[in-house]
């Protein structure tokens, strides 16, 4: 019937875009870049190991808020170091459907290195535009999360960095990035001057409350320590990692 013959083309077009693609390179750079990701999953940590136990500090809210956020807004993670940034994203990536398909979170000189126009000539023959034009539709809701981007926060590679950033959310891709908090006004000027055009979300994630840690203690049967400095700093999910290892 025509109907039948209507999902006959769509499958042999799809089939042909996957399989007699006139640059197969692309398809390797999109699993290199998947590889990156999960690297970076796994030295990602969003659980406390305790006694036979894994603590997990809930991201709740602030993964309601990066699902309901205007795809076309470039969202900053600030807080401070240790206090779960990355382990945020771990969590996103993991209970988001519509993130499934095609969400990348590297490093920035990941980015520069492996968007970059000279670095996608060399490497995959093909160039960013092409990159774009091969994900569009098939993957579904893109994002590329760029951790610790304070990391490239003067110089060339920061305004290589923009430039890539810059096309890719142009190309349609959800931009988040993270950073600690005495970089966040800095990146937002870097922002607001190359890219004026998006507009800026920043999402605070702050330690956990003095209620929530002692849940968690009474919970899992962990001591507070006495001292007043060292229980705040334990409000962080690295310092109360290392709390727990002694």
């Amino acid at each position: 019937s025509r109907l039948r013959l209507g999902f006959a083309e769509k499958e042999m077009q799809y089939l042909a875009r996957h399989y007699f693609c006139q640059n197969p390179d692309l398809w390797d750079c999109v699993s290199l870049f998947k590889r990156i990701t999960e690297s970076r999953m796994l030295i990602t940590r969003n659980s406390i190991p305790f006694e036979g136990e894994n603590i997990h500090l809930e991201h709740r809210k602030e993964i309601e808020q990066l699902e309901n956020s205007d795809s076309r807004t470039i969202t900053i993670i600030s807080g401070a170091g240790g206090v779960g940034k990355s382990a945020l994203v771990k969590d996103w990536f993991g209970s988001c459907a519509t993130c499934a398909n095609c969400a990348l979170m590297m490093q920035p000189n990941d980015v520069v290195e492996c968007f970059g126009e000279v670095e996608m000539s060399k490497a995959w023959r093909a160039t960013t535009e092409d990159f774009l034009k091969m994900t569009a539709g098939e993957y579904g809701r893109r994002v590329l999360v760029v951790d610790s981007v304070e990391k490239l926060a003067d110089g060339k590679d920061l305004s290589e960095l923009l430039l890539v950033l810059r096309g890719l959310f142009v190309g349609g891709w959800r931009i988040v990035l993270t950073t600690r908090t005495m970089f966040e006004k800095q990146i937002v000027s870097h922002f607001k001057t190359f890219m004026p055009e998006a507009k800026l979300d920043v999402m605070v994630v702050s330690p956990v409350g003095e209620d929530v840690l002692t849940a968690l203690s009474r919970k899992y049967g962990f001591d507070l320590p006495a001292n007043v400095q060292v229980r705040d700093a334990i409000r962080t999910s690295f310092n109360l990692a290392a709390y727990l290892s002694c």
